[in-house]
């Protein structure tokens, strides 16, 4: 079984089993890697968490979240969880990011420089 999603391999919505085929890698971060998907009808993102990340208790909080509605507009918010029968453990499936903004990782590593009003706003 495969340790993260590659190109080509089918991920399945749960419980709705809506499928979605990953086409490539996006970026990573310390929980997992997130990827581009796409459904037959639009394109979204798949995060998918690191073994290590992918604790029964993540499970359950994702199972939560799901069920919320967005916090914002602006919130890349889980729409459902995913699974692979050909990889281990599971992500989420979410929005893609609007290329108007810009990573929360580029910020804390310093290599953004916001205006003070993107900044309060992210805070």
């Amino acid at each position: 079984m495969l340790e993260f999603p590659k190109a080509g391999v089918t991920v399945r919505s749960q419980p709705a089993n809506e499928s979605f085929t990953i086409e490539r890698e996006l970026g990573e971060g310390t929980q997992g890697v997130v990827f581009a998907a796409r459904s037959s009808a639009d394109q979204y993102a798949v995060k998918w968490y690191r073994p290590e990340a992918a604790t029964k208790r993540q499970r359950e909080s994702l199972d939560y979240l799901v069920r919320l509605p967005k916090p914002d507009q602006r919130f890349l918010w889980p729409r459902c969880v995913v699974t692979s029968d050909k990889v281990q453990g599971f992500g989420y499936l979410m929005p893609l990011r609007d290329v108007r903004y810009k990573s929360l990782a580029l910020l804390m590593k310093a290599k953004l420089k916001p205006t003070f009003r993107a900044l309060a706003t992210a805070c």
